[in-house]
């Protein structure tokens, strides 16, 4: 069965670069930039990224490490892939990932812990 032809998979062909998929599409990046307004609502290269990004939160809460999703995206700096990352999810790409929600889910443990020791030891603390 031969794969339909979507914008998703264009744009995973054109490796996330809007002058490629016009080129694919063999139309002026002009063209493709009104098509993606009226059609989204927005440029292509933004929709290009909300796709990539969105792409990306899937594989990494789905336990893929997330150098290796940024760079297979075409990030080439995961400092970058983070920051844009973090702007639409609210949270470090790191933090959605199934080891970085245990991680945080162990240290808010741990602090509640330790303010219920501590308070403990004021409360007596007053007592005395």
């Amino acid at each position: 069965m031969k794969n339909s032809v979507t914008w998703e998979n264009l744009a995973v062909e054109a490796k996330f670069c809007p002058h490629q998929l016009a080129a694919l599409c063999n139309v002026s990046l002009r063209t493709l930039q009104r098509r993606f307004d009226e059609e989204y609502g927005m440029p292509v290269g933004q929709w290009m990224r909300n796709y990539r990004i969105s792409q990306a939160y899937g594989r990494i809460t789905g336990g893929e490490m997330v150098k290796a999703v940024a760079y297979d995206l075409g990030f080439k700096q995961l400092s970058h892939f983070s920051r844009v990352f973090k702007e639409m999810y609210g949270v470090a790409p790191t933090l959605a990932s199934p080891r970085g929600r245990a991680a945080q889910e162990a240290q808010t443990v741990a602090v509640k812990s330790l303010r219920t020791l501590t308070s403990g030891r004021t409360e007596q603390a007053v007592a005395a």
